[in-house]
């Protein structure tokens, strides 16, 4: 799984830190990602995405999307 990732990620010139915690999700489910993050798509015309922090937020260190500064 981590594999695909890696694939879209490169291929869209995002880089992805390999200790980043990422959950999978489901487009247009609001439940489905933790607090302050959102789901993104990630192929065109598909469902499936994963979660990442909402604006003026990041992932701290154990995983938790906190805000910047």
């Amino acid at each position: 799984m981590y594999l695909l990732y890696f694939c879209i990620f490169y291929s869209k010139g995002l880089s992805m830190d390999s200790t980043e915690t990422h959950y999978t999700c489901e487009v247009g489910m609001v439940i489905d990602c933790p607090e302050n993050e959102i789901c993104v798509q990630l192929v065109t015309h598909s469902r499936n995405g994963i979660c990442q922090c909402v604006g003026d937020y990041q992932r701290n260190s154990s995983g938790m999307c906190t805000p910047i500064g």
